[in-house]
């Protein structure tokens, strides 16, 4: 619930937040936007086969949190532009952007996969179905948060600072309930630590 909330609910509204913080044009704002998919786009893959030939799908989970949380970091510290400022199209919080692009991949990569592991075959879909629904309750609420926050503020400025702390605190939570995978039942832990055969 977490992870994905982290990616989608950002980046709902990251177009203007990289005008309003960073001052970014909208075209080149959605160029730095664009890093996050190139990012997930060219990373999936390879990293799928790493987490296949290693294993320990818990470890790598724990990490995805772990780099959603720094992204969300980056981009809440990174400081605000000066109105005559125009940054390039890879500013210092694109850095922040670049590792959302790697989170989503550790996302995709570990978190979905585990699910068929640790439930039994005939309850799978429900499995999925639990998680989606718990996904959907935080795309639909979290992105109102951040709404309120942004409007609720002195400035758009600082509201966006805000919301991006918000994120940072969810971030901080997932990897507080992501450690829980340390203390799962040996037999959960064998099946998600396993490599594929």
């Amino acid at each position: 619930m977490f992870a994905v909330s982290l990616y989608v609910c950002f980046l709902d509204n990251a177009n203007k937040l990289m005008q309003d913080r960073f001052c970014y044009s909208q075209p080149s704002a959605g160029k730095a936007i664009m890093i996050v998919y190139i990012v997930a786009a060219c990373c999936s893959a390879p990293l799928g086969l790493i987490v296949d030939k290693v294993g320990h799908k818990r470890y790598f989970t724990i990490s995805c949190m772990v780099i959603f949380t720094i992204a969300h970091l980056i981009i809440l510290v990174f400081p605000q532009c000066e109105g005559g400022e125009t940054p390039t199209s890879f500013s210092g919080a694109s850095w922040g952007l670049f590792l959302l692009g790697v989170g989503y991949c550790f996302y995709a990569n570990c978190l979905v996969p585990s699910i068929p592991l640790v439930v039994r075959k005939k309850v799978t879909g429900t499995a999925f179905g639990i998680m989606q629904m718990i996904e959907s309750i935080a795309l639909a609420f979290f992105p109102l948060i951040a709404a309120v926050l942004v409007e609720k503020a002195k400035s758009e400025e600082l509201g966006y600072r805000h919301a991006s702390l918000f994120y940072f605190v969810i971030g901080l939570l997932g990897i507080v309930l992501s450690l829980g995978l340390l203390f799962v039942s040996n037999k959960t832990k064998r099946k998600l630590d396993a490599t594929s055969k």
